[in-house]
């Protein structure tokens, strides 16, 4: 079975590209069976489940994603709880959340992920700068549009426990998991940068994922880690598990040719099994 690897499509920011056909096309000349999708499709929930929706309807390729931090915006929906938008996505059969993809040996269990501050810069800051979430006058836009915010730790607590949970149900089967967040600190963005029109990555790193996602996934042994959200792509092999960060990210941040399909096939990955 193949199985592509694709995040952040962002297709209302991408609008003046069709991203779908071509992610499906690129995926079926691939002889991909199945597409992971990362999160972070559409600012407004309904709109990302309407456009996995959509990518189902073309063909014979299935597929199934998890929300990201974009897809729980609040700010355009005429829902303002993210707990009452997760809800939606836990209603979507396309959706991993609380839903895993049981295969013959495999299962692919998903969660959003969230952050806990362990990729920021504790020498630099303290725990109360990285609450404000806002620094040298740029502001981590989840602050504004997502209630998760109230409680980062406490979100990231429930979104482990989530995911161990299932991964416990399922001892003798090998294990692919999807978040958005990231899972190791080798996927963050390097703080040596420098550029005068980026923020200061060593504190916005702390809004990227947790280094506890890694220790769980070495406890259950998982084989394949996807995520997204950052905005690099880069693939890692760390504890015997093949870590794959693969987003399309905006088109004003591509490099090289403007063209869809290309850019889609420079993000694009799968994995066999």
């Amino acid at each position: 079975m193949k199985i592509g690897i694709i995040s952040d499509i962002h297709v209302d920011i991408n609008q003046d590209y069709d991203v779908l056909k071509t992610l499906d096309h690129v995926a079926a000349q691939e002889g991909c069976d199945l597409v992971l999708i990362a999160g972070d499709i559409h600012n407004n929930a309904y709109q990302a489940i309407e456009s996995v929706a959509a990518l189902n309807q073309f063909g014979n390729i299935a597929y199934r994603y998890v929300p990201g931090n974009h897809d729980l915006w609040n700010d355009h929906i005429d829902l303002t709880s993210t707990d009452e938008i997760y809800q939606l996505f836990l209603q979507d059969p396309n959706c991993l959340c609380e839903k895993p993809l049981e295969l013959t040996d495999w299962v692919i269990i998903g969660d959003v992920g969230w952050y806990d501050y362990s990729f920021g810069n504790h020498e630099k800051y303290t725990f109360a700068d990285f609450e404000k979430m806002q620094m040298d006058g740029r502001t981590w836009q989840d602050k504004i549009k997502n209630c998760w915010t109230s409680d980062n730790l406490g979100r990231t607590s429930a979104s482990l426990k989530a995911l161990e949970e299932t991964m416990a149900r399922y001892p003798h089967k090998k294990k692919i998991v999807v978040t958005h967040m990231l899972p190791i600190q080798e996927f963050c963005v390097d703080e040596t940068r420098l550029d005068a029109q980026k923020p200061d990555w060593s504190y916005f790193n702390a809004f990227l994922g947790s280094k506890q996602y890694e220790a769980l996934y070495k406890k259950y042994e998982v084989a394949y880690a996807i995520c997204g959200h950052v905005h690099y792509r880069k693939n890692v092999m760390k504890n015997n598990t093949q870590y794959l960060c693969r987003c399309l990210n905006y088109c004003t941040e591509w490099q090289g040719e403007k063209e869809i399909e290309t850019q889609i096939r420079k993000a694009f990955d799968y994995i066999e099994i």
